[in-house]
């Protein structure tokens, strides 16, 4: 497949995760080592969309997270919501977000952050958010809505069948490293 659009490493250090392969519905995983071979981790080998009613199936995969106990988080896009899996590649829930293209963990803490916004019109997604936002959730034992913060996109609209091309005209990243979660934000081209 092509390359992939988010990479994450395990807190052990021993794997890294990749997703966020253009029309490609899994997530792949590699040993961080010098002769580590690529093989699927969660999603259809065959990459092939799934419906927004199953596990460990994804519409849209844009982003990968691990939080400090290992767990990985997937982004599914079309299907609206982050799928969480165990490091044996085991479902442990799912949370519902409208849109979610970035998924973030403080590894402090645990809290989750996503970032939302609409950038592939499909039959599943007909209702993004009129306003990009970054969404900040508790962590995984409880990953209720804490904030919302608008994201300073120039000239993001809804209505655009595409906000950008292969995902990566917008990014937003934080800064876990200050005492208070820093957000960088390349708002467009």
């Amino acid at each position: 497949p092509a390359s992939p659009r988010s990479a994450a490493v395990s807190p052990d250090g021993k794997w890294i995760y990749l997703a966020g392969y253009k029309g490609k519905n899994f997530v792949q995983k590699i040993a961080f080592q010098k002769d580590g071979v690529m093989e699927r981790f969660v999603g259809a080998p065959d990459g092939k969309r799934g419906a927004g009613d199953k596990e460990n199936e994804f519409d849209g995969v844009s982003s990968v997270a691990c939080d400090a106990q290992g767990r990985v988080y997937v982004a599914d896009f079309c299907n609206n919501r982050v799928q969480v899996f165990s490091d044996k590649g085991e479902f442990l829930k799912s949370i519902k977000v409208n849109c979610p293209n970035l998924i973030q963990v403080d590894p402090h803490n645990g809290d989750i952050y996503v970032s939302s916004w609409l950038c592939i019109l499909s039959d599943h997604t007909k209702d993004g958010p009129d306003v990009p936002e970054l969404i900040h959730l508790g962590n995984f034992d409880n990953p209720e809505v804490k904030n919302k913060f608008k994201l300073p996109f120039i000239d993001y609209s809804k209505n655009v069948f595409m906000n950008h091309y292969n995902w990566t005209i917008f990014n937003v990243h934080l800064d876990f490293f200050e005492k208070q979660p820093v957000i960088w934000v390349v708002p467009g081209r």
